[in-house]
């Protein structure tokens, strides 16, 4: 899967985790059978030269044939070129390469330069680069604005619950009212709600809240409190606490409604009050 795939599938964060690999893997090392031959061509018939470019590098001291003394190392220190490689690879390399280095050029008479790759590399990495940018910040506004619009549809139902609630609460405690209100119009309001709520549910698997106010909107003691009995028998006093009832547990779920459309405008924070239990 190329890394364009493995951005399209994850979320923003984890796009901007792969954008990263991607631009540090541009200067990943060559192919290992590259070091290799230069490591074969330096201790081939090279060695007394490699000898003199680390002298002069100021790396080592030469102190035989093919022995050679690090800079750093105690007087008495004799090390083969083999066993400066294995000690002090770093310091080897650097020899290597610059002897390498020389030889091109006293064969080509100019210094050598970057190779084909590495000039379609400087022009292409930029390229690859600024195109990623361009799509990882799409995706987040495409992110953001879809959140912000289902956050809007959101509180839109809680508030057409909230005035068909108080609407048939109204009603039910008119008593000058002949017929029975009915409740479709609050149970169609419920509905569109639980949408929304399903909606949010399929956008953010992990939250338990958009499942539980859907519960509590189906609940049996939910369509109880609006009940005709509640407001139409009874005592002032009894009628004033149903119409409380009522209202109170609509407030409830518009709470939650408020605090789940508040947590969607926020995608790229942690939301870990989604996922408890709602008051």
């Amino acid at each position: 899967m190329s890394p364009i795939q493995c951005v399209a599938m994850t979320s923003p964060r984890r796009a901007a985790t792969v954008l990263v690999g991607v631009l540090l893997g541009a200067g990943v090392a060559g192919p290992a059978w590259a070091d290799d031959g230069a490591t074969v061509f330096c201790l081939g018939h090279q060695r007394s030269r490699l000898v003199d470019t680390a002298v002069m590098l100021g790396l080592v001291d030469r102190v035989g044939a093919d022995e050679v003394r690090p800079r750093s190392a105690p007087a008495t220190t004799r090390l083969t070129l083999e066993k400066w490689r294995s000690d002090e690879g770093g310091d080897f390399d650097q020899a290597c390469e610059a002897l390498i280095a020389s030889v091109q050029l006293e064969k080509s008479g100019r210094a050598p330069g970057p190779g084909p790759l590495q000039n379609v590399l400087t022009l292409l990495v930029p390229l690859v680069a600024g195109s990623l940018l361009t799509w990882l910040i799409g995706l987040q506004m495409a992110v953001f604005t879809g959140r912000q619009s289902l956050a809007a549809a959101l509180r839109a139902s809680a508030r057409l619950l909230r005035n068909e609630a108080e609407a048939l609460v109204l009603a039910l405690t008119d008593q000058k009212g002949g017929t029975t209100p009915s409740t479709d119009r609050l149970w169609r309001a419920r509905a569109d709600l639980v949408t929304q709520l399903e909606q949010v549910r399929a956008l953010r698997g992990g939250w338990t809240v958009p499942r539980k106010v859907a519960d509590k909107l189906y609940d049996k003691s939910f369509l109880e409190r609006f009940a005709v009995a509640k407001f139409r028998s009874g005592s002032d006093e009894a009628r004033a606490a149903a119409e409380k009832a009522a209202m109170d547990a609509v407030q409830e779920i518009t709470q939650d409604v408020e605090d789940m459309s508040l947590a969607l405008q926020r995608p790229f924070r942690r939301h870990p009050e989604m996922t408890g239990a709602t008051s």
